[in-house]
């Protein structure tokens, strides 16, 4: 194809439009076409980079963070524990569980044991907050506050919370790559 027939201006939009074209077919590669799809719908709503967990090599497995990174971030109230202490200990996949396991060995931590229906790694005495798993915390505690079958009964939320549909697309992923 010739570059813009002498056209400065469509030579210029001519290599942009190249230069998308590996970004474009690395997406097409993705394991999972239905996660590309919603992946490029969230970021472009986020207005996030398309960068980091889309571009995978081909028949590369989908990871429990390509899902996390889906779900907005949200901000608590500091000193509330409202659902550490009320949602009862966090289901999780082995993925999950395994991921927790690892940090609790690196960290010379103890599995913690439930009290009624408060969280087993709710530790009210740290500084930056309750919990003390938290970088590897289970996808239903990310979920938390963000989705709207999961809202914050304090009624923090994020900027802009999950959609329904959306909520359900990352169960979905969720279920069929970690079931």
């Amino acid at each position: 194809m010739e570059k813009g027939h002498g056209n400065p201006r469509a030579s210029m939009v001519f290599e942009f439009l190249n230069s998308l074209i590996p970004q474009f077919l690395d997406l097409l590669r993705a394991s999972d076409f239905e996660f590309t799809a919603f992946y490029l719908g969230t970021a472009q709503r986020n207005r996030q980079s398309l960068a980091t967990p889309m571009v995978r090599p081909w028949g590369t497995s989908m990871d429990v963070e390509d899902i996390y990174d889906l779900i907005p971030e949200l901000m608590c109230t500091k000193g509330c524990y409202e659902c550490c202490k009320n949602f009862g200990v966090p289901s999780r996949t082995q993925v999950e569980d395994e991921r927790i396991k690892e940090f609790l060995r690196e960290h010379s931590m103890q599995p913690g044991e439930a009290q009624g229906h408060t969280c087993p790694y709710l530790n009210e005495d740290l500084p930056e907050g309750g919990c003390s798993i938290h970088p590897v915390r289970p996808l239903i505690c990310r979920l938390y506050g963000t989705a709207p079958n999961y809202m914050c009964k304090m009624g923090v939320m994020p900027v802009r919370p999950l959609q329904e549909d959306e909520e359900e697309e990352i169960f979905h992923l969720y279920r069929k790559n970690f079931f």
